[in-house]
């Protein structure tokens, strides 16, 4: 209606939620003050033009646009903020035209459309800017419209939004561009969506501490980059090769009354976005929350403190920013370990493995917890191409694990009672004493080794490995020959070790413990290794990643053949081979 009011249009809920995705995406997680979806199916178009100026300028990208264009039509009309109903509008008649949708669907959109049109035919200063805009294709004012509209389009292609509508959007791109859009316009369009498609996710590390760059399995990452343009409110993008970016928080959680504490120190928009929310009724925390979700980020990484406050907020879902975060499919990442000892690049390497298959329910707010601290178990996590192979490579390592250890306590008991050397210790990766074990297994190569029941346990893990490698030999060559080589080394374990037991055959795992597997690495994905040292930021190539686990496991299997006394020369030069 008119100006300050509202008009209500009622119609099936399927199409009011399909717009309300599109322009709730593109308006960001406030677009629920300027199209509002009732659970009856009532679509509400909000008219308050400075509740929509205010939430629209801050942080999202879209945001400047919408204003620029509301405010030069607002010098002309008087109420620039009438821009919203007429995107909209455009975003209808898209939609009518373009969208593959059934004859009730164009039914329902029609009479939309006939209602906003009364709606602006009946305001007399919406009325004269209605018609310029429609009828005259050189009015600049239509122009400002059109590149809203562009925003839309490649809102609606991100990656985020709902996969039936961003196939439906992405189907009619190029009759979209063919019909709407000529010349210049189309080849922006085109630039656009190339960025939206290419535009990197956003990462926040809050409450921990990072200062270099990084590269972790193939993901650069740049830290505390100058990721917005605070003059026009808009995500840069990334310089170099980065695909990722990690922002810092520092979260005080003092009790004193500083109004300075528990401010996000990002340079989104200064502090606009967490002061709207405050005012908005929202606390500190959902305020930050909030703000995340406006500026797109995707992934929060915290403490145990901030976790156990964040998992309170997440699952508390009278909160309506919640509903926001869920649509923005923020993850958060706690720890039980230490600031100082959480290393980002296993992190966030280990989030990218298993977020691209472990999407529960179209993309809810997911919680992974980290609690142990296994480098071998880490080094697994980055090397498996998929989350199912890294819950078996997870279980498989835990067993070889529990192996060695059980060797190195045998190991320790005969040096107690036979007076052999110390007994080495897993090597840590990437340190320098890498080799020690292989170094101090030489001194003593002829003591003979007898392990009670481990024969079938290796012979396990090396059909496991056989079988990893089988899974993943299309897929990730390179990590396939790792598999191949772990089970050729756990395989070639002496026929000592083995106490000519016969080995039993793996279990196959039938389609319910294999989708428990699963939704247990949904819900929490134990990792080991993010122990070493925090300083310890080089820049790691992912080769070197795979090349010294595979380095350090075989080293440790040779070790361990060297100490029983058996040496099989050419199991060792297909293993160098391979």
């Amino acid at each position: 209606g008119g100006k300050g009011g509202i008009g209500v249009v009622r119609h099936a809920a399927s199409v009011c939620r399909t717009l309300a995705l599109i322009l709730e995406g593109s308006f960001g997680p406030y677009g629920r003050d300027k199209v509002i979806v009732g659970g009856t199916g009532t679509l509400t178009i909000s008219n308050h033009g400075s509740t929509i100026l205010d939430h629209i300028t801050v942080l999202h990208p879209i945001g400047r646009l919408i204003t620029n264009a509301a405010q030069k039509m607002e010098t002309v009309y008087g109420d620039g903020t009438k821009t919203v109903v007429l995107v909209l509008h455009e975003t209808l008649q898209y939609l009518y035209r373009h969208l593959a949708m059934t004859r009730v669907d164009r039914v329902r959109v029609a009479k939309i459309l006939t209602t906003i049109q009364a709606s602006l035919v009946q305001n007399p200063s919406v009325g004269e800017l209605f018609g310029p805009l429609v009828k005259s294709s050189d009015c600049g004012d239509r122009k400002a419209v059109v590149a809203v509209m562009q925003q839309l389009v490649a809102t609606a292609l991100a990656p985020s939004v709902h996969p039936t509508i961003s196939n439906k959007l992405k189907s009619v791109t190029t009759t979209l561009l063919d019909q709407m859009w000529r010349g210049e316009g189309r080849a922006g369009l085109q630039e656009q969506l190339r960025i939206v498609q290419e535009a990197p996710p956003v990462v926040v590390a809050w409450g921990l501490g990072v200062s270099q760059s990084m590269a972790c399995d193939g993901l650069l990452v740049d830290v505390e980059p100058q990721l917005f343009d605070n003059e026009n409110n808009r995500l840069l993008p990334l310089e170099g090769d980065a695909k990722c970016a990690v922002l810092t928080f520092d979260v005080d959680d003092d009790d004193d009354d500083d109004p300075n504490d528990d401010v996000p120190a990002l340079e989104v928009s200064s502090a606009a976005a967490y002061k709207g929310a405050i005012q908005h009724g929202y606390d500190k925390d959902h305020a930050i929350l909030s703000a995340l979700a406006r500026a797109g980020i995707s992934l929060v990484v915290s403490d145990q403190a901030v976790g156990r406050r964040l998992k309170r907020l997440l699952f508390t879902s009278r909160i309506a920013v919640l509903d926001n975060l869920r649509s923005k499919s923020i993850t958060v990442l706690t720890t039980h370990l230490p600031q100082q000892s959480l290393h980002i690049p296993f992190v966030l390497a280990s989030w990218f493995r298993c977020s691209r298959v472990s999407r529960v329910n179209g993309g809810a707010c997911r919680i992974i917890q980290f609690e142990t601290d296994d480098e071998y178990v880490c080094s697994a996590m980055l090397c498996a191409p998929s989350p199912s192979i890294a819950n078996q490579l997870l279980t498989h390592f835990h067993r070889g694990i529990r192996c060695l250890n059980s060797w190195a306590g045998n190991m320790r008991m005969k040096r107690r009672h036979g007076g052999l050397s110390p007994s080495p210790s897993l090597p840590s990766l990437f340190s320098s004493s890498s080799s020690s074990l292989g170094k101090e297994a030489k001194q003593d190569p002829s003591s003979p080794m007898h392990l009670p029941g481990s024969g079938a346990a290796e012979m396990r893990l090396a059909r496991a490995f056989q079988k990893l490698a089988d899974d993943c030999s299309r897929t990730d060559r390179m990590m396939s020959l790792v598999y191949l080589a772990l089970s050729k080394g756990f395989g070639s374990i002496p026929v000592s070790l083995q106490q000519n037991r016969a080995c039993p055959p793996l279990r196959p795992s039938d389609e319910a413990s294999r989708r428990k597997r699963l939704l247990r690495i949904r819900r929490q994905i134990l990792l080991k290794g993010i122990t070493f040292n925090h300083s310890d930021t080089r820049v790691i190539h992912p080769v070197e990643v795979k090349l010294a686990i595979l380095a350090q496991v075989v080293g440790c299997l040779k070790a361990i053949m060297r100490i029983d006394g058996v040496h099989r020369s050419r199991s060792d030069k297909a293993q160098q081979e391979k």
